[in-house]
């Protein structure tokens, strides 16, 4: 897919967004963005995508990201836990696409909001800015490829759901953590929502909870998933910051 179907689906239609959003906060003290967490051209090949709220962690003055073309998918490659491991959410996201049995290079990821910010709550002016990013993923939803959207925290999933059709219901589904659940989507063309309790907090697939296993595997056939090569063996790190 190219930049220019969508004049404002770019990496300046999001810096003009940015500037116009923190218009009144001092230059040195705003927060930085980062959308895409892979190559940009995975939009139009991969058969998952992920999708989080917005990015996390401290603030990164003067980032902008639009996407990640040194990693084959940042979630693993970009190691973010101590003394260059994976952190708990890193863990849990390889081993859910283990579970799927998809590789890397079949996973397209990016950001429902790319201004980041320590938690969504924390996030200056967060509705206006959602409002901004709804038709960037109108976009997506529209032009990529993926069969299966899973989200990062359940408010992400079911916002992209409802872009699709805003009458949709949830298929909910228990995922053995106490009252936390996972909410399935059907959407158009066959494709499937996974709406999961943040992965960074609900540690669903590394140790495998049954049911949360079972909600992914019936999100998979819903979507219309055939099983794809294996995570493959480690690769080269390499050192850019694309978090």
């Amino acid at each position: 897919m190219s930049k220019t179907d969508s004049p404002e689906f770019s990496s300046a239609g999001i810096q003009r967004a940015y500037d116009a959003h923190f218009a009144k906060v001092d230059p040195a003290a705003r927060p930085g963005w980062a959308f895409i967490g892979c190559d940009e051209a995975k939009l139009s090949t991969a058969t998952v995508g992920i999708i989080g709220l917005n990015p996390g962690g401290e603030d990164v003055p003067g980032q902008a990201s639009w996407h990640c073309p040194q990693y084959e998918l940042a979630y693993l490659d970009e190691p973010w836990g101590p003394n260059g491991t994976l952190n708990p959410l890193q863990v849990q996201i390889k081993s859910m696409l283990e579970i799927l049995n998809v590789a890397p290079r079949d996973v397209f990821a990016a950001q429902l909001v790319p201004f980041r910010s320590r938690s969504w709550m924390k996030l200056h002016d967060r509705d206006a800015a959602l409002s901004t990013f709804l038709p960037f993923w109108s976009h997506i939803l529209e032009h990529g490829s993926p069969r299966l959207w899973i989200s990062l925290g359940k408010a992400a999933g079911r916002r992209l759901a409802q872009l699709d059709d805003p009458g949709l219901r949830a298929d909910v589904r228990t995922v053995d953590w106490g009252k936390q659940t996972a909410e399935l989507f059907q959407i158009s063309g066959g494709r499937a929502v996974l709406a999961l309790p943040h992965l960074s907090r609900f540690r669903l697939f590394e140790p495998a909870r049954p049911n949360a296993v079972a909600a992914l595997l019936a999100a998979a056939e819903q979507a219309g998933l055939s099983p794809g090569a294996n995570v493959g063996a480690d690769r080269p790190l390499t050192t850019l910051p694309c978090r």
